[in-house]
């Protein structure tokens, strides 16, 4: 951490070989709302490999930014703790970069921290299609998105505002998970250090997600793991736990399968079934 400089608030992103329009919208929103002027400082973490896309010209207009290296990437949560490490701040914005700011919100968000020494972290409401929160692994069965409940859902990881001392003294993000199920983790310690978690519906940031029928078979590979790590950090049952997403993969093959989009199916059979040895497997070891 740098000794003497330090901001009211840091923005940390976190970029794998990004598509260069989008990312340029990102951080001309960044700035274009800016509420905070030079008390804001954005640090993008850049886990892409060497040389693979032209991080130097972004280096050369946005020379206020701090662009990280991170070739070995590490994974998403160890690379949010790098750029957190970055510099000493009151707050921190971990933020997406498939993103754009729609309104500025910094000064409202830490005013709702002023307010209330308990909150740890807030998430705002996402435009864009997909949800501002959502559903626990741990929530009970009939759980809904209608209202936010902090025992029952995570704020979207696109978009979480930190106390930055809660946050270090939570212990910041897990490096054991490489990627996915971070935000309920975050969440739980929140919980457990007596702190709370707040989504504010009248602030908005846009998310450009795409389209959640197409299916990323790196996804599923990484999602699996974090999700035997986090039943094994929580004492939660695997086999019920990941029912969920088993249950989506099956549905994801049967819309393609409706639309004769066979390849995609196979690919989705192919993993529903490697996914479904690996949960066997590691319950086998359990007994």
């Amino acid at each position: 951490m740098s000794a003497d400089n330090k901001y009211k608030l840091i923005v940390v992103t976190v970029t794998y070989k990004p598509d260069k329009e989008e990312f340029r919208l990102f951080l001309d929103s960044f700035f274009k709302y800016n509420d905070l002027g030079d008390e804001a400082r954005l640090i993008v973490v850049d886990n892409s490999p060497e040389n693979s896309w032209n991080l130097n010209t972004f280096k050369q207009d946005y020379l206020s930014v701090d662009f990280v290296p991170n070739p070995e990437n590490p994974g998403f949560g160890a690379s949010n703790n790098k750029g957190f490490d970055l510099y000493r701040s009151d707050y921190v914005l971990f933020i997406n970069n498939d993103v754009e700011f729609l309104e500025p919100v910094f000064k409202p968000l830490i005013k709702e921290f002023e307010k209330d020494r308990s909150i740890g972290c807030i998430g705002i409401h996402q435009e864009g299609g997909a949800p501002s929160f959502f559903q626990k692994i741990t929530a009970p069965n009939g759980t809904t998105l209608d209202s936010f409940d902090e025992k029952l859902h995570f704020v979207s990881g696109a978009f979480m505002f930190f106390k930055s001392d809660i946050f270090e003294e939570i212990g910041g993000f897990d490096p054991k998970l490489f990627m996915y199920l971070e935000e309920f983790d975050l969440s739980e310690r929140l919980i457990q250090h007596k702190y709370k978690t707040i989504y504010l519906p009248d602030l908005h940031f846009l998310h450009k997600v795409g389209n959640r029928r197409n299916i990323n078979p790196k996804t599923w590979i990484q999602l699996i793991p974090s999700l035997i790590y986090i039943c094994d950090k929580y004492h939660l049952d695997l086999k019920e736990k990941s029912s969920g997403a088993f249950k989506r993969l099956r549905l994801l093959f049967l819309f393609h399968l409706c639309h004769l989009k066979f390849c995609m199916s196979l690919k989705i059979l192919k993993l529903y079934c490697d996914a479904k040895k690996i949960v066997s497997e590691r319950e086998r070891q359990k007994m």
